[in-house]
């Protein structure tokens, strides 16, 4: 049995939405889509940190509760404490940098009860100078775009940890 080359041709199309369907239809994928779109300028006196290649460049999702827990990309690690949530189930998605850029996308924007803990992998990252270095978050909220400088409250030869009230966009710096 042939099937005629216009039905083909609908089908494989219908065959490309279906695939494509999942991130159209998932509010998350799509605030990932708009975040990782967004044209962020360094603050006067920052400069974005560029990082090297994501060789596995990450998305995962997690679902937490009220008891927290910890889920994360590749050495990226959101760890979230008991008590943070407190309107039921919440599911996450992060997504690792781009090749060059150091952008740690986290979504849905959630606001913590408790203090959570962002640890960020610096491994690749072109710091000249650790003592300049810094993580500026930006809100998702358009009337409230200019970034906060967060404290670096621990840091080792391949990560940083920052206190996090919420969730949102993460881009390592130097000031």
């Amino acid at each position: 049995m042939r099937i005629p080359m216009r039905a083909a041709g609908t089908v494989l199309v219908l065959l490309a939405i279906a695939a494509t369907a999942n991130c159209w239809f998932d509010p998350l994928d799509r605030q990932l889509k708009r975040e990782e779109a967004m044209q962020i300028e360094a603050p006067t006196g920052y400069t974005f940190i560029p990082c090297g290649p994501a060789t596995n460049r990450s998305l995962v999702e997690a679902r937490f509760g009220s008891e927290g827990g910890s889920f994360g990309t590749n050495a990226n690690q959101l760890i979230i404490p008991p008590g943070a949530l407190q309107d039921g189930e919440t599911r996450f998605k992060m997504l690792d940098p781009a090749k060059g850029d150091s952008r740690i996308h986290i979504v849905p924007s959630v606001d913590f009860a408790a203090e959570a803990n962002l640890i960020l992998d610096i491994r690749g990252c072109a710091i000249e100078d650790m003592s300049k270095l810094a993580v500026l978050v930006y809100s998702d909220e358009p009337e409230s775009r200019a970034p906060q400088d967060l404290a670096i409250t621990a840091f080792t030869d391949t990560t940083i940890t920052i206190p996090i009230g919420h969730t949102s966009t993460y881009i390592i710096a130097s000031n």
